[in-house]
Parts: structure tokens; C-alpha cells; sequence
């Protein structure tokens, strides 16, 4: 499977993807496993509210959990411009949030970027 977040940015119309696997090994007991994935949870709620309370042109920031498959996490975002959606890529309020992920997925995340037809 592979790791998304779905962008859309509204001027210029971009649409990401992005899928986040959470870390899971054999030996790991459940209950280490159901951590990691509360981890995965409340870091993504916290990315979040940073991003709403320091990109105003960021229109959408949604994360969600797979229902069939737990350890599978995706993004919903859209942004007015271009450029806010540049700032969202290096913005440094999300740096630190971004190195804690790195030690709860799988593999860096996939991304697919679109561009909307209509405005």
C-alpha cells in the first residue's frame, strides 16, 4: 500500500494526496500497536490546528483514519494559491511535527498533486 494527503489549493486549484502508514511490526504487542496509532492521531489533530492557526490561506486541512484499515491514514487539504500551498510544504510551524511522524509510519508519504477543471 502506499502512504497520501489529498491537497486542493482554490486560485490555482491544486489537489494533493497523501497517505500515511503507521509503524507495525510482528513482535509488537497490540496494545503497542493501538499506541502508535493514538500517537498517529493526536499528532495529526495537532499539525491540524497549526496549520489552521498559521496558514489562512490553507481552505482545507483535513486528516482521516481508514475505517478497513487502521493503520492507514489521508489527507484532505486544498489552498487558495500557490504560493500558500509552497509556505504549507517548508512552513516551519510544522517542522517538529513532521520529524515525530517520520518515527510512527512505515515509509514518507506519497503524494499526488491535481489541479481542479472548474473554480
Amino acid at each position: 500500500m502506499r502512504d497520501a494527503a489529498l491537497v486542493t489549493i482554490s486560485a490555482s486549484h491544486w489537489s494533493r494526496t497523501d497517505t500515511l502508514h503507521a509503524r507495525t511490526f510482528v513482535r509488537d504487542s497490540l496494545l503497542h500497536i493501538q499506541v502508535v496509532h493514538i500517537q498517529i492521531e493526536a499528532l495529526l489533530l495537532k499539525m491540524a490546528a497549526a496549520v489552521r492557526q498559521h496558514e489562512p490561506d490553507c481552505l482545507v486541512y483535513r486528516p482521516h483514519r481508514s475505517t478497513g484499515e487502521p493503520t492507514l491514514f489521508y489527507f484532505y487539504e486544498q489552498y487558495r494559491t500557490d504560493a500558500a500551498f509552497e509556505f504549507h510544504r517548508t512552513a516551519p510551524h510544522l517542522a517538529g511535527f513532521r520529524a515525530e511522524m517520520k518515527e510512527l509510519v512505515t515509509r514518507p508519504s506519497e503524494i499526488d498533486l491535481y489541479r481542479s477543471l472548474t473554480a
